[in-house]
């Protein structure tokens, strides 16, 4: 059996047999941790709300073996008045390509002397 596959046919076939680029993953990332920072304003009174919120990816590394290939860790700050910020991590799941979450703990942010 002769099997024929087109140049372009044959990037498409090498692109799904790679891995993700960390761009693409990162931008994964980022487009959940934009909707979990959403959801959890929504959820909160109007009062309790930040006039800016906002978060900061503090951690992005990559692993070398394993199910999972990447790990991040991102601060949430949301909370008016409160001296308190969110941590979350998640981690990249290769197979599945998406990533899940894992912590979720709130830390009382440092005091500047």
């Amino acid at each position: 059996m002769i099997v024929c596959v087109s140049s372009a046919g044959f990037l498409l076939l090498m692109a799904g047999c790679m891995g993700e680029s960390d761009t693409v993953i990162r931008k994964k990332l980022e487009i959940i941790v934009e909707d979990d920072l959403a959801s959890v304003i929504n959820e909160l009174p109007a009062a309790s709300r930040s006039d800016s919120s906002y978060y900061n990816i503090v951690e992005f590394e990559k692993y070398k073996e394993g199910k999972y290939s990447r790990r991040a860790v991102v601060d949430f700050y949301f909370l008016k008045k409160v001296n308190v910020k969110m941590v979350r991590k998640y981690r990249y799941h290769s197979e599945y390509r998406k990533w899940e979450r894992y912590y979720n703990q709130y830390e009382f942010l440092q005091k500047k002397k």
